[in-house]
């Protein structure tokens, strides 16, 4: 419990009794390393990747209030992230309007 919120009941993730809001997906470039450093900043480690030696993945981690968040790494470029959406929009290209 923290003191500047005493009433704060953390999220009991996956299958807790209070809703999750929203949670941060974090995409990195070396999932080793930022483990690393999200448990040295107080995070916990709460589904872990099957293989985190893969190309793509991620785990899910819990700040140190409970509130869940992922890192994940190997994931889509910003340049294929836009040409799905460019094909999902019709044959559009990415920034155009209407």
């Amino acid at each position: 419990m923290s003191p500047l919120a005493p009433d704060h009941v953390p999220p009991d993730w996956p299958h807790g009794t209070i809703p999750q809001q929203v949670h941060l997906d974090l995409h990195v470039e070396d999932p080793r390393a930022a483990h690393d450093e999200a448990i040295a900043l107080g995070a916990r480690l709460l589904q872990a990747a099957p293989d985190p030696g893969v190309d793509e993945g991620h785990q899910v981690y819990a700040d140190p209030a409970g509130h869940p968040f992922c890192i994940g790494w190997g994931q889509p470029s910003h340049e294929q992230l836009a040409a799905f959406v460019a094909r999902q929009l019709g044959s559009r290209e990415p920034g155009q309007d209407g």
